[in-house]
């Protein structure tokens, strides 16, 4: 650990999140071979006082194409019990719906947040007929119309999340 520093995320009104364990794809492999202790992580927020953690519970980023996630949910209560610390489960694209409503609904508190950035980027990307991932430059190039189309794309896709995959529709 070290300290956070003479720069306080708080005097710009900054929250704070942070990643622990390893959570990542190599060529496509998923690699959950650096799980996040739950002491470790516990430890972690107290030292830091961070606002949210992020921890490797059986997720990675990107798209699961060797691998299917399978989150770790006796290591994910076991972090909710020693930390209020409210926790982020990223790698959510790709989780089925049912581990992530558990990850969120566990009795202990489970995760608060699911980030979900890679099934956005695939729906805009459908809409505007590419693969792979573009650069703000080439966004930016497309006609007005095709960007409100992804937008619009996007936001469909995020209350269907919402509602369907979160089961979180109404609720803050």
């Amino acid at each position: 650990f070290r300290d956070m520093g003479p720069r306080d995320p708080y005097a710009a009104a900054a929250a704070q999140a942070v990643e622990t364990g390893a959570m990542s794809a190599v060529n496509g492999r998923f690699r959950p071979d650096d799980p996040v202790s739950p002491v470790e992580a516990a430890q972690f927020c107290a030292r830091t006082g961070v606002d949210c953690l992020a921890v490797s519970v059986g997720t990675a980023h990107g798209v699961y194409t060797v691998r299917q996630p399978k989150v770790d949910f006796d290591r994910l209560e076991a972090i909710n019990r020693l930390t209020d610390t409210p926790l982020v489960l990223h790698g959510g694209s790709g989780v089925p719906s049912g581990m992530v409503a558990r990850a969120a609904q566990m009795p202990t508190g489970g995760v608060s947040k699911v980030n979900i950035a890679t099934d956005l980027e695939l729906e805009m990307l459908k809409v505007v007929g590419r693969e792979g991932h573009l650069t703000e430059a080439e966004l930016n190039g497309y006609p007005e119309e095709m960007t409100e189309k992804s937008r619009e794309a996007v936001r469909i896709l995020v209350e269907d999340k919402i509602t369907n995959y979160l089961l979180s529709k109404g609720r803050a």
